[in-house]
């Protein structure tokens, strides 16, 4: 993410661009700075797992849903990744002794992922503290400060695909 002189370096630049408010410019740049902090926070609060968030989330998704048989792509809905970055998310999880592949029990042209022993118990001793973590966070905001981030996220979302250009999405 871009430092303070950098982002005045582009608004210098974006200043010759028609249109563009550059107080608003500035503000999507903090904004997005803030954000990007927010996950090296997350990523460097797992680096003793040697685990990424979304693996993390993976492994969370399998564990919880351990009822029904789990496909790459239920993982790659539930986690919010591509079919591409799934497949590499499990490679690297497989590789760590965390999961393995089997043939899923339904339908011989699929595979069921499903944690390993080992992986169900690293995921299961990270969950409690995971929880509390997320609650001593959470519990800092309001109800309505939360509804209102939650609010402010799901609307950033929907512009950001809205500025998609169509045959891109």
């Amino acid at each position: 993410m871009q430092t303070r002189n950098t982002i005045d370096k582009i608004l210098k630049y974006a200043s010759r661009i028609g249109g563009i408010n550059l107080k608003v410019l500035r503000d999507g740049f903090e904004i997005a700075y803030v954000h990007h902090r927010l996950d090296q926070a997350i990523e460097n609060d797992l680096a003793g797992l040697g685990l990424t968030a979304k693996q993390i989330d993976i492994m969370e998704t399998i564990f919880h849903n351990d009822d029904i048989p789990i496909t790459p792509a239920y993982l790659s809905d539930e986690v919010g990744l591509t079919r591409s970055a799934i497949t590499s998310a499990l490679d690297s999880l497989e590789q760590a002794g965390h999961i393995v592949r089997k043939p899923h029990p339904c339908d011989r042209r699929m595979l069921a992922i499903a944690l390993t022993p080992s992986g169900k118990a690293l995921i299961e001793q990270y969950l409690p503290e995971r929880y509390i973590k997320m609650n001593w966070i959470a519990k800092h905001f309001t109800a309505k400060e939360r509804k209102l981030l939650f609010h402010i996220y799901k609307r950033l979302l929907e512009l950001f695909a809205a500025s998609i250009p169509e045959g891109s999405k």
